[in-house]
């Protein structure tokens, strides 16, 4: 069998009911979310090893809202950033854009990579 095969996706039915998620909860800071094709394409690639899940995300844009939504809802415009969950191993840059009823978090990417470098500031969640 190939790892193709073993391999389940996250489906784009799944990943607009975790982009509605984190609409409703991250908008009571003035943040809406968006995923690039991009995004979308690395969600769903075999180099992360074990696939990331949409309960994943969920948790992710969870504890990211809970432990660090103010700190990200005070990046000005067109600053980017890296939400990263140390149990999971997740990385998820993104840029932050002026909108007209507040900012949009566009994420860029997403892997599952343990020793994830960046300059860009991190918004570090684990367990």
């Amino acid at each position: 069998m190939l790892l193709k095969e073993l391999f389940e996706e996250v489906s784009p039915t799944q990943l607009h009911d975790v982009e509605k998620f984190a609409d409703k909860l991250w908008k009571k800071l003035g943040i809406e979310i968006h995923f690039t094709r991009h995004f979308i394409d690395r969600l769903n690639d075999e180099r992360n090893g074990k696939p990331i899940s949409s309960a994943e995300l969920i948790r992710l844009f969870k504890k990211e809202y809970s432990e660090n939504g103010s700190g990200i809802s005070e990046l000005e415009g067109n600053k980017e950033a890296i939400l990263k969950d140390l149990f999971t191993e997740i990385n998820l840059p993104f840029v932050m854009k002026d909108a007209k009823d507040g900012e949009v978090m566009v994420a860029k990417t997403i892997m599952r990579k343990r020793d994830f470098k960046s300059d860009d500031k991190a918004f570090t969640i684990d367990k």
